[in-house]
């Protein structure tokens, strides 16, 4: 009987996948908007969260081997983005909050609590599993991504975005060099 609960809750987090996934990059928004102190290791920590949520989402519709390699890209993306905002930013002290990290997590526990009671219970708000029957059809035919389509004249978010990269880090390594030091101070 306990057996058979968990496999229908553990159904019910599949099939509903795409709206628990929304859910959850509704709460961490809500956090970003909520905090006023944020410091750039959280910043940085939500929307690495963030990136693999999205990349789960896409690997979820889309089913490509592109979708593998997003959030490395992505992560890649971050990672260097962040050491451009470490340079420019002073050496204060961020303390971490763990009431906002354990609130995080109830609200995390109750939402997937509410779905798993919802379900249980055989509400008909569980759209998706219809949805996802439906649109299975569609999603099909964009499934097989062609690396040559990331370079097209219309999709070219992927040039921009590697410009962007090179860019910045043209101008932060100027900036640098005209002031004969790094732009982070390091106080002892």
């Amino acid at each position: 009987m306990m057996k058979s609960i968990f496999l229908n809750i553990f159904d019910m987090l599949i099939l509903n996948m795409p709206m628990i996934l929304n859910l959850l990059m509704m709460l961490l928004l809500t956090f970003m908007m909520k905090n006023y102190n944020l410091s750039p290791m959280k910043l940085m920590i939500i929307l690495g969260i963030f990136i693999l949520m999205i990349s789960m989402y896409f690997n979820i519709l889309f089913k490509s081997w592109m979708m593998f390699i997003f959030p490395l890209i992505m992560i890649g993306g971050l990672m260097i983005m962040f050491m451009y905002v470490i340079s420019l930013i002073n050496n204060k002290m961020y303390k971490l909050n763990l009431n906002h990290i354990i609130l995080i997590w109830i609200k995390f526990f109750l939402i997937i609590a509410l779905f798993s009671l919802m379900y249980y219970l055989k509400f008909n708000i569980f759209i998706y599993q219809d949805l996802n029957k439906s649109m299975s059809i569609k999603l099909n035919d964009y499934s097989e991504m062609k690396l040559s389509n990331l370079y097209n004249f219309n999709k070219n978010s992927l040039t921009f975005l590697i410009m962007y990269l090179y860019f910045s880090l043209m101008i932060i390594m100027n900036i640098c060099f005209k002031m004969n030091n790094p732009l982070r101070q390091m106080y002892f």
